[in-house]
């Protein structure tokens, strides 16, 4: 049983399965949502500590799974190439945070009025 005077976190996990396969959580949302912010899916790699091939085929599996494309990826010329969220990609992301919200602030609440000790992350 819990101390009384314990502190308590919550930690929800969504994730979308297409059969047997992951296609989709949190780590792939953060990193669309970073090459979204740097315009790089090897910059969201290297932000994450994530080698740019197994960044490329957690999209590639993605893209596969929801039959696609996430990102929009261009290579070299002036501009120095870059990967670009698709308009699925960025609805996608955003209704997974959405979706991640929700139910995390349900799960407080829930937890709150459970046990009354909460720790915000």
């Amino acid at each position: 049983m819990a101390d009384a005077g314990a502190r308590f976190t919550v930690d929800v996990r969504v994730r979308l399965f297409a059969e047997d396969t992951l296609a989709y959580g949190k780590g792939i949302n953060r990193l669309l949502h970073l090459c979204r912010e740097y315009h790089s899916l090897h910059k969201a790699a290297e932000e994450m500590r994530m080698s740019y091939r197994k960044a490329l085929q957690i999209v590639q599996r993605a893209e596969r799974c929801f039959n696609r494309p996430l990102l929009e990826r261009s290579i070299g010329g002036k501009d120095g190439g870059g990967s670009r969220l698709t308009v699925f990609g960025e609805e996608l992301v955003a209704a997974f945070s959405d979706i991640e919200a929700e139910l995390d602030a349900a799960a407080r609440e829930k937890v709150r009025r459970m046990i009354g000790s909460f720790t915000e992350k």
